[in-house]
């Protein structure tokens, strides 16, 4: 099964990989009804966060 990724969620939804990125992370600046429709996509899709890349971020 292939890992779905951000660029992938901003694709399916035509928006930047940045406002889908803000979305995950609950970011101040984005508002609800983007970040419930990136949240709403990232379900269907059987999005799930990369723990390892968190990892290596920290």
């Amino acid at each position: 099964m292939k890992h779905v990724t951000i660029k992938d969620i901003a694709n399916h939804l035509n928006i930047s990989h940045s406002t889908v990125s803000r979305a995950l992370r609950d970011h101040p600046d984005i508002n609800e009804a983007s970040k419930a429709r990136v949240l709403k996509a990232a379900d269907e899709m059987k999005s799930h966060p990369d723990l390892i890349a968190q990892h290596l971020k920290g």
